[in-house]
C-alpha cells in the first residue's frame, strides 16, 4: 500500500509542476523499485 500511495503523491506532483510552468506532462509517470542489499556502499550511503 505504502508504494502505491508513493506513486500517486508523484503523480500528482508532476502533474501539479506541469500545469503551474504552464506546460504538460510528455506521458505517464513511470515508478520503478530498486532494492539494494542493506550490506552494499549504496545502502550505507543512503543510511
Amino acid at each position: 500500500m505504502g508504494k502505491q500511495v508513493q506513486q500517486q503523491t508523484w503523480e500528482l506532483f508532476c502533474q501539479k509542476v506541469a500545469q503551474a510552468s504552464g506546460g504538460h506532462a510528455r506521458g505517464p509517470v513511470q515508478v520503478e523499485t530498486i532494492e539494494h542489499d542493506k550490506d552494499s556502499a549504496e545502502a550505507q550511503a543512503h543510511a
